[in-house]
């Protein structure tokens, strides 16, 4: 979910879903059980999710580019009320689930 209203730059909060998670640490031979924030730290994930931020901000205006992404250890679903039924974002939901994470960022 992209950042930026009544902010001093453009933002994101990224989750991943659970199936490409899976496929890419089968690919590198990671075990299931090894946590996101270990798979940033350790192991390149947030350097691959960096590469794929810097090129989608090749796409657009400067002032719409993501400055700064926080990736999630969750993804986010119906049942927590981040999602309506038509999958769309709750905006107002997640920002009130993530406010410290969205604080980090802006800090």
């Amino acid at each position: 979910m992209v950042l930026g209203d009544a902010r001093p730059f453009v933002s994101a909060l990224i989750t991943l879903d659970s199936t490409a998670l899976r496929a890419w640490r089968e690919r590198r031979g990671l075990p299931q059980e090894v946590s996101v924030s270990d798979l940033q730290l350790v192991h390149g994930l947030h350097a691959e999710i960096d590469g794929a931020v810097s090129k989608t901000n090749k796409m657009v205006l400067k002032a719409e580019q993501i400055k700064q992404f926080r990736i999630l250890d969750t993804e986010w679903t119906q049942s927590a009320g981040e999602l309506t039924p038509k999958l769309s974002i709750k905006r107002d939901v997640v920002l009130a689930h993530y406010a410290s994470d969205v604080e980090a960022i802006y800090a």
